[in-house]
């Protein structure tokens, strides 16, 4: 295994996205990179649908101040390929017809290392064609939803979380968290997760 590496990791928030998709991650990975003295993961939030402050409303009123908005994100040379997130929560149900916003992720999912979804934030990926062909799972009342939305994913009933390579998808809400452990496990060592866990007070084996 390497050393650790600075990553750009880009958080998608939108209004009405489940607030623990995007903070449990978000505490994760920066834990992570508190620990590793800052050289892992350079965390921030990209935003769609912001006020012109980059303010965005999350599920039952938290409101964030984003980072960049996906319309400023792609000039932005300093983010480099990183890790995309994109979260789930009642907001994913107004992006399902959100068009140019499932070709940013698309667009985005190219040139990203990993691709990781939350909870139904795994809809968006089927609509941005990345599950095809994919094992995935979600939230556990968005089974059906997801197996409509991507019909050649192999929907994962159950699974906590599905990695499948470059695409990681996990289940509802607080199952983001451990997959965020897993990749940090993957990328920094089973120590620095065990480190975070620990911080964290997350139960773990």
């Amino acid at each position: 295994m390497s050393g650790p590496m600075r990553t750009a990791l880009d958080i998608l928030v939108f209004p009405d996205a489940e607030v623990l998709d995007v903070m449990g991650p978000y505490e994760a990975f920066s834990l992570a990179t508190h620990d590793a003295g800052g050289e892992a993961f350079d965390v921030r939030l990209v935003a769609h649908n912001a006020t012109s402050d980059r303010v965005v409303a999350l599920r039952n009123g938290l409101r964030v101040v984003a980072d960049r908005t996906i319309d400023t994100r792609a000039t932005d040379a300093s983010v480099g390929d990183g890790i995309l997130l994109v979260p789930g929560g009642p907001g994913v149900r107004r992006l399902l017809d959100d068009a140019a916003l499932h070709r940013w992720i698309g667009v985005r999912a190219r040139e990203a290392q990993l691709v990781l979804s939350v909870c139904t934030g795994a809809w968006l990926l089927g609509l941005a064609r990345l599950l095809d062909g994919v094992p995935a799972t979600t939230h556990h009342q968005g089974f059906d939803d997801l197996a409509r939305i991507a019909p050649t994913c192999d929907v994962r009933r159950g699974a906590r979380f599905v990695d499948a390579g470059r695409i990681k998808t996990s289940a509802g809400v607080s199952a983001g968290i451990d997959l965020s452990l897993h990749v940090i496990a993957e990328r920094l060592g089973a120590a620095a997760r065990d480190r975070v866990t620990t911080t964290m007070e997350w139960p773990h084996d």
